[in-house]
């Protein structure tokens, strides 16, 4: 999985990881403008059939 501190992702900064799981990883971000915080989830591309049911219980 690749480290994505300080990528921008629409209008947010990801300035630390804040967790991972099987799915997705978490991030604190920060809008450009507004200079408010957030979590951010960012969930990771492929999903093989395995693991669909465990993705659909997550969500």
């Amino acid at each position: 999985m690749p480290d994505r501190v300080g990528q921008q992702l629409g209008n947010y900064r990801l300035l630390s990881l804040l967790g991972q799981g099987s799915f997705a990883e978490v991030y604190l971000g920060e809008h450009l403008y507004l200079k408010t915080q957030a979590a951010i989830k960012v969930l990771h591309a492929q999903i093989v059939e395995e693991n669909s049911e465990s993705f659909i219980v997550e969500v």
